[in-house]
């Protein structure tokens, strides 16, 4: 059973990533097909791990947490094709992405619960915050870039997930935190294996198309279809924002930079996932394995 669970969880999306960024070392520099090959990595370590933890997901997918198989693979593509493409065309992939985490996510809601004005009030506000959000990530790490700490951006969303980890458990749905673990591991192993000169800002920047749509899909699972606490899913959206921090020290190197950003994002998260285990271990009940 630990040795299933390992090789499912750590093993398999690890050895995805890693040989899909280590492939980007034949590629040139710079290239789009470089940044995308990391992209794609995250992506796929996710997506083979979830076959692994929960089975192949039907297509279309019958429930939300097999929605987030179809979500990884689309998000992954629609980055690539926003790289190096002009304004409105990220614009336009950014949009599709973050409607396609409302789809995916909401359906079971808007088809059975809610009415259709609360339908389209739902969507317009998410879909405004989850683009609002996305803009301020990109913001961020653009910045650490430019200071030539890309690599914070990519410790500070290790963190991020590790927190969205801790916190589903919690809320008692272990089959999303197990599959929110995964995307620790296809970061760490991606940022491990991939050039080394560009290989930090690729995971980290170029990294958002997919890490921000699979966040905010995760967070929307958690409150909808188990018991992850608004205030607490706001303050897990807005976690990757505190890896700014990183950038106070002026005379910093990129390694104490790294260290910061995550820390920044580890005493975010820190309350809540200590709020969320204490609840945990003095509560009762069974755990969520899907949504509806």
């Amino acid at each position: 059973m630990i040795l299933s669970l390992l090789a499912a969880s750590v093993l398999l999306p690890g050895a995805v990533a890693a040989a899909i960024a280590a492939a980007a070392r034949l590629l040139p520099a710079g290239s789009r097909l470089r940044r995308g090959a990391v992209l794609l990595a995250l992506a796929l370590g996710y997506a083979s791990a979830q076959v692994a933890i929960a089975g192949m997901p039907a297509l279309p997918p019958v429930d939300t947490t097999q929605g987030l198989f179809p979500l990884a693979l689309l998000a992954a593509v629609l980055g690539v094709v926003a790289d190096g493409a002009g304004r409105w065309t990220r614009l336009a992939m950014r949009l599709a992405a973050v409607l396609l985490v409302l789809q995916l996510s909401l359906a079971p809601l808007a088809r059975n619960t809610w009415t259709l004005g609360t339908t389209i009030v739902a969507w317009v506000a998410l879909a405004a915050a989850s683009l609002l959000l996305w803009w301020a990530y990109d913001r961020v790490a653009e910045r650490l870039s430019a200071s030539g700490a890309g690599a914070a951006t990519s410790t500070a969303w290790m963190v991020v997930y590790a927190g969205v980890a801790a916190l589903l458990l919690c809320a008692r749905t272990a089959l999303l935190a197990q599959l929110a673990s995964t995307v620790v591991v296809a970061l760490v192993a991606a940022a491990m294996v991939a050039p080394a000169r560009d290989g930090a800002r690729a995971v980290g920047l170029a990294g958002l198309p997919f890490l921000a749509p699979m966040l905010h899909a995760l967070i929307l699972n958690g409150v909808f279809y188990a018991e992850l606490g608004t205030v607490t899913a706001v303050a897990l959206a807005a976690s990757p924002l505190a890896a700014v921090a990183a950038l106070a020290p002026r005379r910093a190197g990129p390694r104490l930079r790294a260290a910061l950003a995550a820390l920044a994002v580890a005493v975010v998260l820190a309350p809540f996932v200590a709020r969320a285990a204490s609840e945990y271990l003095s509560g009762e009940g069974g755990f969520s394995e899907y949504g509806e």
